[in-house]
């Protein structure tokens, strides 16, 4: 709060850790906002987070907030912001982005504090929702961005982000300005509107991880049936992308892959791959369970052979009215198993479960970490966290595996780097063909290549966010730990909106505000003397 209120720009992408607590954190703003400064919010969240949202407010802020999930529900928020009560806390409102992009533009609309919950989900400025989160930002007083990964692939990852958090600089003037500070080495001009606590820095105690890799042997004849079918079923003109999304699922689950082709599984099929997850399973069996699927196939055919204990389905099928009493009722039970594709890769708090299963791979370590996110936060009381990455031999995914590997081994310790996700055994030589590309008439070259431009990218990204200082930590050992209690916050409204009244008079504090401000001013000029420029 300190921070969004000295940079000059209203705006402030937290970048906090996986579990280390950015919900919380944006929530003391809100209750700033909405009971010190009777000024409206609104939090936009993926939809399987607006239940989240509503209990962390209610219990730990004592805030009713109210869950907006239709068109004309989002209309009467302007109707509601031209009766505010000064003498009454201004409502607080929680979106999921799918509600926001049925909605319009918002017309004379006004807010407070807007909140981006997963901010890098609408990252991409080629969508409708990037589009509408940029027109409602520009209604927005003061914006928060939330992401324990802001760079998912690439810089232009951060130039986006950025962009909805500073409406009023157009993305075509932000993306420049980011390289030219990555290229000069000046990424210290954007201390100010980012901010990155991690759980190794704050010296708080977390569990250790321990990443075990189960290396999976289709039978040869599988091997054999994949290449034949994909040379007859992929048509010559299929893409890169489909192919390797084929194949992805062959890897996944024999039975998924011939369901995919709209064919009958041979009666005989022999899924090894699904067995050892039997075998892991039943290997602790008073444990919780977490496993991530990619495909909602093969999340299915799981849970069809889950026997003896609790068993609960989580996929993009999910209606969403269910999906809050699934997870009550995972948590609720004992030993139980949780199956779910990426709709529970973020955001979802798992702390009594202890066990993780990535039956399949993400290509991506950003999304690994989030997975993981899910059990190693705040609040679990287990010593250890165990992780067990599935790797198909001769897959796809065992090529992207020994990629991953590289990538992090690469960006340990920065900005917006990860915990491991993987684990550092040998593979080994790989075997089968089930990532025999060639027959399909694209060389393994091909994707090697591509999949090394996208490690560049992925790692240029983040020696650029490794650059950006951490004088934070410094600034936030000066606070008094007692300000945390809100309910002893002074209602002097004047007061708040030029600083925050915890804020000390020290020789430290003044030295960071000072700096905060400097850097603020000095990013503000480069925007516009690009924008002039323009």
């Amino acid at each position: 709060m300190a921070k969004l209120r000295a940079n000059g720009f209203g705006a402030l992408l937290v970048a906090d850790g996986v579990g280390v607590g950015k919900t919380i954190a944006a929530s003391y703003a809100i209750y700033c906002e909405s009971v010190v400064l009777r000024e409206p919010s609104i939090i936009l969240c993926p939809p399987t987070l607006v239940d989240k949202w509503r209990l962390e407010l209610r219990e730990k802020f004592g805030i009713a907030a109210i869950a907006v999930l239709s068109a004309e529900s989002l209309a009467t928020i302007h109707e509601e912001s031209l009766a505010l009560d000064s003498s009454r806390p201004a409502n607080v409102y929680v979106l999921p982005y799918s509600v926001l992009i049925r909605a319009g533009k918002p017309e004379h609309l006004r807010v407070g504090l807007l909140v981006f919950d997963e901010i890098h989900a609408i990252r991409n400025p080629e969508t409708k929702t990037y589009a509408a989160a940029l027109d409602l930002s520009k209604t927005a007083s003061n914006r928060l961005g939330l992401s324990a990964t802001p760079i998912q692939n690439r810089l232009t990852d951060l130039s986006s982000e950025l962009s909805i958090l500073l409406p009023n600089f157009d993305l075509a003037i932000l993306s420049p300005v980011i390289t030219e500070l990555w290229l000069t080495r000046r990424t210290s001009l954007l201390h100010p509107l980012t901010t990155r606590f991690t759980r190794e820095n704050l010296r708080v105690h977390f569990t250790r991880r321990e990443i075990q890799t189960r290396q999976i042997a289709y039978p040869s004849e599988y091997a054999t049936a994949v290449e034949r079918l994909l040379e007859t079923d992929s048509p010559t003109t299929a893409s890169r992308l489909e192919v390797v999304t084929r194949l992805r699922i062959a890897a996944s689950s024999p039975s998924a892959f011939y369901k995919s082709l709209r064919m009958t599984p041979p009666a005989s099929l022999h899924n090894t791959k699904l067995e050892a997850l039997e075998v892991l399973l039943s290997s602790e069996p008073h444990q919780k369970w977490l496993v991530f699927c990619e495909f909602s196939l093969t999340a299915e055919e799981i849970i069809d052979r889950i026997a003896g204990r609790a068993a609960f389905l989580l996929t993009g099928k999910t209606p969403l009215d269910e999906r809050t009493s699934i997870l009550d009722n995972f948590k609720a039970s004992e030993s139980a198993v949780l199956v779910l594709t990426s709709v529970g890769s973020e955001g979802l708090d798992m702390q009594t479960c202890s066990r993780l299963v990535n039956y399949d791979l993400h290509w991506n370590p950003m999304v690994l970490e989030q997975r993981i996110g899910r059990i190693d936060r705040i609040g679990q009381d287990k010593g250890t966290v165990k992780v067990f990455n599935f790797v198909v031999r001769g897959s796809i995914d065992e090529r992207v595996l020994r990629v991953l590997g590289k990538k992090l081994a690469l960006v340990a310790d920065t900005f917006a780097g990860t915990d491991r996700v993987l684990s550092s055994e040998t593979l080994g030589p790989a075997s089968g063909e089930l990532n025999s590309l060639a027959a399909l008439g694209i060389p393994h070259e091909v994707v090697e290549a591509n999949e090394i431009e996208e490690a560049e990218h992925f790692l240029a990204g983040y020696e650029f966010a490794a650059q950006i200082p951490a004088e934070d930590y410094d600034f936030a050992k000066s606070i008094d730990s007692g300000h945390c209690k809100f309910s002893l916050w002074p209602k002097d409204t004047a007061r708040w909106r030029t600083s925050v009244p915890w804020t000390n008079d020290s020789t430290q504090a003044r030295r960071w505000f000072t700096a905060v401000r400097k850097q603020g001013q000095q990013l503000k000029a480069i925007l516009d003397e690009y924008e002039h420029d323009a």
